[in-house]
């Protein structure tokens, strides 16, 4: 390699000196470039498993609550023992706390029995017309804990002639005890 350097003249060993300074700047660059983006996703998974350990944690302290609420659940949510009825059922509940806050249903549908990874739905869909208010004390009343009842899907708009009156339309479900 010195042969091959000194058989060079003063012009040709600057321009290899240059061409070399370049590309040992092209190798550190590519090199530090590397491993900070290397460091910046590793910081990002340090961040994440940060995360997931004080989620982890939070749920380990809350293990007693989360026992109890899981007790309770077995105990309290409904089990569907036939699907015949359960759906009128709904239905008429649904009614009758509508008539008690004032709301007006119109077409009442029945729906088909959901099956979900850990609870069944059986859903009914109903328009409704009302009140803000009376709106807001229906749905409060409706989903009481105790009663299992969910609002799957809910459109609201307010009514183009009254302004005062709510026009909705709701898939309401009953959520019962998955299947064992």
């Amino acid at each position: 390699m010195k042969a091959f350097f000194n058989r060079m003249n003063k012009r040709e060993r600057t321009l290899a000196m240059i061409i070399g300074g370049i590309l040992l700047l092209l190798v550190v660059f590519t090199t530090v470039n590397m491993v900070l983006q290397k460091q910046s996703t590793l910081r990002s998974q340090l961040e994440t498993k940060k995360s997931e350990l004080k989620s982890l944690e939070i749920l380990a302290e809350e293990r007693d609550t989360w026992a109890k609420r899981e007790m309770w659940l077995e105990q309290a949510q409904p089990k569907l023992i036939s699907q015949s009825g359960v759906g009128v059922a709904l239905l008429d509940e649904v009614k009758k706390i509508a008539k008690e806050h004032g709301v007006i249903l119109e077409s009442p549908e029945l729906g088909l029995l959901d099956t979900k990874d850990y609870y069944l739905s059986m859903p009914v869909k109903v328009q409704t017309k009302s009140s803000w208010k009376s709106l807001v004390e229906f749905l409060e009343d409706l989903q009481a804990p105790d009663r299992f009842v969910a609002i799957e899907n809910v459109e609201i708009e307010v009514d183009a002639e009254d302004k005062s009156q709510m026009h909705g339309t709701f898939r309401i479900a009953r959520w019962y005890a998955p299947r064992e």
